[in-house]
């Protein structure tokens, strides 16, 4: 089992001076590297299709292009689950640092694939330094 975890947006709370309004985190979890890469080609398939030459990014692309990818990867084996949050609603201590912020979300993704996992290997996006890396991984494993 393979979850893969990334983010839109960022952890900042600075509104008007860069910071994002919204912030989403998702796992996406394959049963097996098999899988895995199946969806990989899907998606090869349509960047070459839709003449990418960049890297897609869901967020930044155009409805047509959102529902082509949508529609491709459809057929894949695998399953998600999403956190997306109007940063601007947030109220509390936990929210005021972005470490913590990150590591709350991540925490509520992997909480709603908890069921699904089983010897998972868990990636996730690069974000924050090593110590950072290693103190979220612990507190995952001890969930």
């Amino acid at each position: 089992m393979l979850v893969l975890i990334d983010e839109s947006g960022d952890c900042g709370f600075k509104f008007g001076k860069g910071s994002s309004d919204y912030f989403a985190c998702v796992a996406v979890v394959f049963p097996d590297d098999f899988s895995m890469d199946a969806c990989d080609r899907t998606i090869a398939v349509l960047r070459a299709k839709m003449k990418w030459r960049s890297e897609f990014h869901f967020s930044s692309s155009s409805d047509k292009i959102r529902r082509a990818f949508l529609e491709s990867v459809c057929q894949d084996d695998f399953k998600y689950a999403g956190f997306i949050v109007d940063k601007r609603k947030l109220y509390g201590r936990m929210f005021l640092n972005p470490k913590e912020f990150y590591e709350f979300s991540v925490g509520i993704v992997c909480d709603q694939v908890k069921p699904l996992l089983h010897d998972a290997k868990i990636i996730i996006d690069k974000n924050g330094d090593r110590a950072f890396r290693q103190r979220l991984e612990r507190r995952l494993k001890a969930k």
